[in-house]
């Protein structure tokens, strides 16, 4: 799933991921997630966004089960 938050810096997703996770944790759900965010900047496409979406979320699966990963350049290989 690809949510888009309009105005949002990295801070706020955070506490957006943490919150979606948090639902998801309900003994009803039985659901596990990980989720990847990163933060649009001023000359960014929406494939280079994506793929910096997307090496947070890869980051964020190999950390384990519930975790959230803000895309940092670093992370980058």
């Amino acid at each position: 799933f690809l949510i888009v938050c309009p105005d949002c810096d990295s801070v706020h997703a955070r506490i957006i991921a943490q919150n979606i996770l948090a639902l998801l944790q309900t003994p009803k759900l039985h659901v596990k997630a990980s989720i990847g965010v990163a933060q649009m900047e001023p000359d960014d496409t929406s494939e280079l966004l994506l793929r910096r979406a997307d090496i947070a979320l890869y980051e964020a699966k190999n950390q384990g089960k519930n975790k959230v990963v803000i895309y940092k350049q670093q992370s980058q290989r």
